[in-house]
């Protein structure tokens, strides 16, 4: 799976974890971990990010070069 879209399918279980998140409430025995995973995912994407920019700069810096 590429990086987009891998960050495509990343972003979009944030979105339904955050929404599901919404419905459970502090005495729900899982919503720690629900939390955590939200979290996870999102540094997860934000790594995604970082490499893709990272690869962006590189791809432009060869494409100025030519």
């Amino acid at each position: 799976m590429n990086n987009g879209r891998l960050w495509l399918c990343v972003d979009s279980t944030i979105k339904k974890l955050t929404s599901a998140n919404h419905w459970v409430t502090s005495i729900d025995p899982y919503k720690k971990d629900l939390e955590a995973a939200i979290e996870n995912l999102k540094i997860v994407k934000n790594m995604l990010e970082e490499e893709n920019e990272s690869e962006n700069k590189k791809t432009s810096s060869k494409s100025n070069n030519s």
